[in-house]
């Protein structure tokens, strides 16, 4: 772990636990090291928040003022983003569809400020019996929807407003080997009553929810990691509420996440504070190695899981059975230095038009890479290096912790 990165942890430590944290000159902190970070991990405004102001004056005014504008732009932008979510909710209660919101809505209102939960989408649950209705409304409203298949939700989009993520379902069962079909099923009877800025509407109840972070970060650590956000989410709600730690470790073991959860907590233990009981699924073993690996694979990944990956070598990583990994990776390279004709960008649309001409673009598309891309050749090479060990850090935690 890099100094900047255990004073973003210490300064999230003391936001977890209500309070403000003083620096002075001789911490000798690098403060654009720090709200780089911040940045990346989508945390700039809780960073900000948890530093004494007194501490502000060591860092540069440029900077300081800088970092000021974007985490006011930042908070605007989520502020809007909650009003028109409680305008939607409204709308919905009018046509009888009911909801549940998940994730960053719920969980924003136990942050400082609501705020300082940054969000680029909102995820809600419906019935599938009310799937169509409601994509009816969002259409007629001005969303258009994804094309993409998903086989638990939907994405809509609208100029001027957050991305909707639709789930029928919250789990994707293709992620887990544990079974997850009773969690689907009671979610609704167990749900309650939640207000989003003056509208009613409803959210899992707190076990549930709990249970469906640690399923969502499972998934994330699987597919393309997950950033310091989401640990801040599970610290500052167990922080808050009072879980039945019997019957969630009962069911996440059903579920199959018991060895990764066990380790989420005792990352949670070392650096937040947070006295989690010991006992929490103490018959999974995990050497401190471990825990490292699973820490420094959060610190890497940054908010959406691909901080040190580049567009062009992100394709997402599975973990494929039928042969070895360096294949796999072999393939990888190829597929970047030689992508399909689906895969080129609008710059070489002449080969999308005629597939005699795949050769050429493949050609202009290495000569971009070594003489006109910001890159570079040797960064290129760099960068998906870097990547790889992102990828084989990934492959590593799915199998220690059993995903």
């Amino acid at each position: 772990m890099e100094y900047y990165q255990k004073v973003i942890i210490d300064i999230l430590n003391a936001s977890v636990n209500n309070k403000n944290i003083v620096f002075n000159e001789e911490n000798g902190i690098d403060w654009n090291e720090v709200i780089r970070e911040a940045k990346q991990h989508k945390i700039s405004s809780l960073i900000y928040s948890a530093v004494d102001k007194d501490s502000l004056k060591y860092i540069d005014d440029n900077i300081l003022a800088e970092w000021k504008k974007d985490i006011f732009k930042d908070n605007v932008t989520q502020i809007r983003h909650i009003n028109n979510i409680s305008q939607l909710v409204n709308n919905l209660n009018k046509q009888g569809i009911e909801i549940i919101l998940l994730k960053g809505l719920v969980l924003r209102e136990l942050y400082p400020r609501p705020e300082y939960r940054t969000m680029s989408d909102a995820d809600i649950l419906v019935k599938s019996k009310d799937y169509l209705v409601l994509e009816d409304h969002l259409i007629k409203n001005g969303y258009e929807c994804d094309k993409e298949n998903h086989p638990v939700h939907k994405c809509f989009m609208c100029s001027d407003h957050s991305l909707i993520e639709v789930h029928w379902k919250l789990i994707n069962d293709s992620y887990f080997n544990g079974y997850t079909e009773k969690f689907e099923n009671d979610v609704w009877k167990k749900s309650i009553e939640f207000n989003i800025s003056g509208a009613k509407c409803k959210t899992l109840c707190d076990e549930d929810l709990l249970i469906h972070m640690c399923l969502h970060m499972a998934v994330h650590a699987k597919y393309r990691g997950f950033g310091l956000r989401q640990l801040y989410d599970v610290a500052i709600f167990v922080k808050n509420k009072n879980i039945d730690w019997v019957s969630f470790c009962s069911r996440i073991s059903v579920y199959g996440i018991s060895k990764f959860t066990k380790g989420i907590f005792e990352i949670l233990n070392q650096i937040f504070d947070l006295n989690i009981p010991k006992d929490i699924l103490k018959n999974q073993y995990i050497s401190q190695q471990e825990i490292q690996l699973l820490l420094n694979n959060i610190l890497a990944s940054g908010v959406h899981g691909q901080k040190e990956e580049i567009v062009g070598f992100n394709i997402s990583y599975k973990d494929r059975s039928d042969e070895s990994y360096s294949k796999y990776n072999v393939k990888r390279l190829f597929k970047f230095i030689f992508p399909t004709r689906a895969e080129l960008s609008y710059r070489y649309e002449y080969a999308k038009e005629n597939v005699l001409l795949l050769p050429i673009a493949w050609i202009h598309h290495a000569i971009r890479g070594v003489f006109i891309r910001k890159y570079g050749f040797v960064k290129m090479i760099k960068y998906y290096l870097a990547t790889l060990d992102v990828i084989n850090r990934r492959k590593e935690i799915i199998k220690i912790f059993e995903l």
